[in-house]
């Protein structure tokens, strides 16, 4: 599969599991994509979480998306692994925010 044949599945299927480590211990979690394209895929999450501290401990990840087909002969999947990079962009803050205040949804930080 060619990278933007993955950018197009995960863009078309955005929510995944992902996959963590907590020391010895693996951690999946289903999270939404945010966006995915040729710099690769973007998530958000926020730092108060285990998944963070998980991430910034060990910044390799497993991520499966599902094309959510309930006819076997049509389901795929999509793992990828890598490394987590993160980013502390303040346009991509903003363009978070606009999304978020456009879809009516407010950021809650606890």
């Amino acid at each position: 599969m060619r990278f933007q044949e993955c950018v197009d599945f995960a863009t078309k299927h955005p929510v995944c599991s992902l996959a963590t480590a907590d020391g010895d211990q693996p951690r999946v979690r289903t999270f939404l994509l945010w966006r995915a394209n040729e710099n690769g895929f973007y998530f958000e999450t926020l730092n108060p979480k285990d998944v963070y501290n998980q991430l910034k401990n060990n910044p390799k990840v497993e991520i499966c998306f599902f094309n959510n087909e309930s006819d076997l002969e049509k389901a795929k999947t999509m793992r990828l692994s890598g490394e987590v990079e993160f980013l502390d962009d303040p346009d991509l803050k903003k363009q978070m925010d606009d999304i978020l205040k456009e879809k009516e949804i407010e950021r809650v930080t606890f």
